[in-house]
């Protein structure tokens, strides 16, 4: 009879494991939205706030830029974006949606005027060449 003994240490490398994993989606994730934001035109800012990010196709942000002056500091506009973007992240890993084969992630923009800025900026044809 032949038999193997597992120490300690492995078991704690296992237990790693998740924490690692969802670190490595975390910062993808981050990576993913700090793109998405920058390559986003900004007009009056609605386009670039309604995108949010989530385990389903919904879409949680939809600005009107209807009635909106002109965004007098771009970079503001995209600032607060990507704080969106980054509370989206928190927000899931506090649901454990980031653990290892949660499934699939979604940046959605639900502003009404979202397919044609898409059109013209091509923003997820951007994204995809550069994060596949």
């Amino acid at each position: 009879m032949s038999s193997v003994v597992i120490s300690q240490s492995f078991y704690e490398k296992m237990d790693k494991i998740p924490a690692e994993i969802q670190g490595q989606v975390e910062e993808r994730l981050f990576n993913i939205s700090k793109d998405l934001v920058h390559y986003s035109p900004v007009y009056t800012g609605a386009f670039v706030n309604s995108w949010g990010l989530g385990t389903s196709p919904t879409s949680k942000r939809g600005l009107s830029s209807h009635g909106l002056p002109e965004a007098l500091v771009q970079s503001a506009e995209k600032a607060k974006a990507l704080t969106n973007l980054s509370n989206d992240i928190i927000a899931s890993r506090r649901r454990s949606d980031l653990k290892a084969g949660a499934g699939r992630y979604y940046f959605t923009n639900a502003a009404p005027h979202a397919v044609p800025v898409e059109k013209r900026a091509a923003t997820f044809a951007i994204i995809r060449r550069k994060h596949g």
